[in-house]
C-alpha cells in the first residue's frame, strides 16, 4: 500500500495529494502569458482563507504507481472564493491533473490587495501527488 508523503493526511486512495505553499470549470493546456497578463495579474503570494481541502488521490493513478506535481491557476474574486480554475503546467498524469483542477474550484484564499485595495487576481498553487512505500 502507498504511503502518504508531506503534511496532510492521507486519502482514502493511499497516497497524499497537496497544494503546495500555504473536476474544474474547465481543464484546458496552458494558456499563453499574454492572455493572462492583459486581464487580472498573478501574484506570488499564496494565503488562504480556510485551510485548502487537499485533491483526492486517484484510485487509479496509486495503482499505476502515478505521481507528479501539477500547476493550477486560480482566479481568486474580491470576496476570496475561486471564480475560474485553469490548468497551467501538466503534471504529465491526466488523473492528477484532473483531480488538481478539482480540489482548486473549492478553495477560498484572501483576495489581493494592492494599494489597500481589494482587486481580482490570479494565484499559481503546484499540487504535488506523491507515493512512498
Amino acid at each position: 500500500m502507498a504511503v502518504a508523503t508531506g503534511t496532510t493526511m492521507p486519502p482514502a486512495g493511499g497516497g497524499s495529494a497537496t497544494p503546495a505553499s500555504a473536476e474544474a470549470s474547465r481543464l484546458q493546456s496552458p494558456p499563453a502569458e499574454p492572455m493572462v497578463s492583459e486581464g487580472p495579474p498573478v501574484v506570488t503570494t499564496v494565503a488562504y482563507r480556510e485551510r485548502p481541502r487537499p485533491p483526492s488521490y486517484p484510485r487509479r493513478a496509486v495503482d499505476l504507481r502515478q505521481q507528479g506535481t501539477a500547476i493550477v491557476r486560480a482566479l481568486v474574486g474580491l470576496d476570496g472564493e475561486t471564480r475560474d480554475v485553469v490548468l497551467w503546467r501538466s503534471s504529465g498524469v491526466r488523473l492528477l491533473d484532473e483531480a488538481a483542477v478539482a480540489a482548486a474550484r473549492d478553495w477560498l484564499f484572501q483576495p489581493a490587495r494592492i494599494g489597500g485595495r481589494t482587486i481580482e487576481a490570479w494565484v499559481e498553487i503546484p499540487v504535488h501527488f506523491n507515493l512512498r512505500g
